[in-house]
């Protein structure tokens, strides 16, 4: 495995692993899913009978269709052909999915995923307007002890006046964690 790539948890599954993050599920869905799957039914792989061979490699397919189009969606840069593209395999992916799982009802991501196209023409490749960075925000901010319970907002006279400072001279005391108001949590 690349030095650069970020592995899936080693105990992927279990419920000590934790919640993924989307790096994590995309890096599972566009490489480490795609092997095993290939590894696993592709061509000659063994199975029980012709009729699930033929049913295995259909789905098979099926995956590699939404795999493509989310490595497009992902790429560095975006061209008006790799959106033509993104867009071509998602119309077969769904189609095929109503083909394949007839008990199952579209779902409103699929009518989303169709609109990806107009996005990456507008804003470009997904890199440049994905939500990473706030959910590795997100991630800090769950990661702070705290009771569960609202904060009590505490102006002691020592925070007003710094702020006042900090307002009128532009000098704050570094002792404040932040230029505002005090909060405890």
């Amino acid at each position: 495995m690349p030095s650069w790539l970020n592995s899936v948890p080693r105990n992927y599954g279990d419920t000590g692993a934790g919640v993924y993050k989307a790096d994590e599920w995309r890096n599972l869905s566009t490489i480490f899913l795609p092997i095993a799957l290939i590894f696993l039914w592709g061509e000659g792989a063994s199975h029980p009978s012709p009729v699930i061979a033929a049913r295995l490699r259909r789905i098979l397919d099926h995956t590699m269709l939404l795999v493509s189009a989310v490595s497009l969606a992902c790429m560095r840069t975006m061209t008006p052909s790799r959106s033509a593209a993104y867009l071509e395999y998602m119309t077969r992916y769904i189609h095929d999915f109503l083909d394949i799982y007839v008990d199952i009802k579209p779902r409103p991501n699929m009518h989303m995923a169709m609109h990806i196209p107009h996005f990456l023409r507008l804003f470009g490749p997904v890199r440049s307007w994905w939500c990473f960075p706030f959910e590795r925000l997100i991630g800090q901010i769950q990661r702070l002890l705290s009771n569960h319970k609202f904060g009590i907002l505490i102006l002691s006279m020592s925070v007003v006046s710094n702020f006042l400072t900090y307002l009128i001279q532009g000098k704050w005391n570094p002792r404040y964690s932040t230029p505002f108001l005090g909060l405890v949590i």
